[in-house]
């Protein structure tokens, strides 16, 4: 079935344009803050708590649906279902859209396949493999992690850009005060979402790299893997490390050509995931 869905998923991704439009991961953020507000309207429980609870829910409403249906109608429903939440799960934007916005943008012709290729690990790869491993349920937990992990250090970028201006006008010790103390919780929750977000995204970013690195320039790209793999430090950036692996795997010295070479690595690599769902899923493993 895992199969089935993931080649589902994929057509759709391809094929269906207006996909892009119609999906959108910030309900996942706008849920979350409306759960926070009932919840915890002083800020006074546990971040960890609160994230817990954003979890939680959902991937349990997502685990009764997909287990426990009986019968051909009941496979056709989990399948369905599978197939609608790692499709959403995905992206947001497709590749082939997010390649030609990038072609569109005026910036250092080395930092476009960068980008490119941090944004693949978090679109698809990271959401695919937690899909092979634990099913739709884990590609949705690997989502919700990683919009509440960019949601929380946009907040905390906008409780800074406040205290900023606020510093700027002391005629309001008050209000200053109170967004000081948004700031500090909103850091805490950040420190939170980053340290969850580093164990969702610590087998996917592994993954992702050997990917690279079968699909790419082996040699060049280890060696690079092997200075910079990390085990247990969160605060060290996975992105980083899969943006340098990548490059490395590239191991191309044209600039002009770059991002579509890039592209091309991590269609490979995407590819050969693909081979390696497909033979999990002949053998049973």
């Amino acid at each position: 079935m895992k199969l089935l869905i993931l080649v589902g998923a994929l057509l759709l991704e391809t094929f269906w344009s207006r996909l892009s439009q119609i999906r959108n991961h910030q309900w996942i953020a706008r849920f979350a803050d409306w759960l926070e507000e009932h919840v915890n309207p002083n800020k006074s429980h546990s971040e960890w708590l609160i994230a817990g609870i954003i979890l939680v829910l959902p991937l349990i409403v997502a685990s009764i649906l997909l287990n426990g249906q009986e019968g051909f109608v009941g496979f056709l429903f989990e399948m369905l279902l599978g197939l609608i939440l790692v499709t959403w799960t995905l992206g947001p934007v497709n590749l082939n859209a997010f390649y030609h916005q990038l072609e569109g943008e005026s910036q250092d012709a080395n930092e476009l396949p960068i980008k490119l290729v941090k944004y693949v690990h978090k679109a698809y790869f990271g959401a695919i493999i937690w899909f092979v491993i634990l099913g739709p349920v884990g590609a949705l937990a690997y989502r919700m992690i990683a919009v509440m992990e960019s949601h929380s250090k946009g907040k905390l970028q906008s409780y800074n850009e406040e205290d900023f201006s606020e510093k700027e006008d002391e005629t309001e010790p008050a209000n200053k005060s109170h967004s000081e103390d948004d700031s500090l919780k909103s850091s805490t929750q950040t420190d939170v979402w980053a340290r969850l977000y580093f164990v969702a995204d610590w087998i996917p970013a592994r993954v992702s790299c050997f990917l690279f690195l079968l699909t790419g320039h082996f040699a060049s790209g280890f060696g690079d893997l092997k200075a910079k793999l990390t085990l247990f430090d969160y605060q060290e950036d996975d992105d980083n490390l899969i943006s340098d692996v990548a490059c490395k795997a590239l191991a191309s010295d044209d600039s002009d050509n770059a991002l579509t070479q890039m592209r091309q690595l991590v269609e490979r690599s995407l590819l050969l995931l693909m081979v390696f769902v497909a033979l999990l899923t002949f053998f049973q493993l």
